[in-house]
């Protein structure tokens, strides 16, 4: 996932060279991983493109370099999301342009302090039983109380396929 970007990107042959120089050969999963930078707050790869002399340098978010040199400009407002959840993957097949709501859509897995490690299902200490809670457009939906968190996993899935129609994880579960 990534943030939009309020100024369009613009890329010199020596930014587009220097950026392919930093790509790993694809992997089992058809991941062309980046090697350059990374973020260690959230693992995402970065270059710095432009120069310093005229003003132009500014630090980009690498898959939405990628998807700039594959697909050209990406549009005011939109963001570019990873399909294959990798964070430092580049491969333009695995990048696509989605709103923001779309991207949360498809984010992956639990919270890091889920006790279930399941995304949406929590331990609902009063009951002991498991709360299947989903967020969509800003608002959180309810859908009940199971008495194992794959119950309440199967029907979040479920809900997700049907009201998060780029949840990707969960349309690979319906296949």
């Amino acid at each position: 996932m990534s943030s939009t970007a309020t100024r369009p990107i613009v890329l010199s042959e020596s930014d587009v060279k220097r950026f392919r120089s930093k790509l790993a050969p694809a992997n089992d999963a058809g991941c062309t991983l980046w090697t350059g930078h990374r973020s260690h707050k959230d693992g995402y790869g970065r270059m710095d493109v432009g120069s310093r002399l005229n003003g132009t340098k500014r630090s980009l978010l690498a898959h939405r370099i990628s998807y700039t040199i594959a697909n050209g400009p990406i549009p005011q407002g939109m963001t570019v999301d990873h399909i294959c959840h990798t964070h430092d993957c580049v491969a333009p097949t695995h990048l696509r342009l989605a709103t923001n709501a779309e991207n949360n859509q498809n984010r992956d897995g639990a919270y890091a302090n889920s006790k279930s490690g399941m995304r949406g299902v929590i331990l609902h200490k009063a009951s002991g039983l498991w709360r299947a809670e989903a967020m969509a457009n800003g608002e959180k939906h309810h859908l009940g109380y199971y008495k194992t968190p794959e119950a309440a996993n199967d029907v979040l899935v479920a809900w997700r396929r049907e009201h998060m129609p780029f949840s990707v994880r969960d349309a690979e579960c319906a296949a």
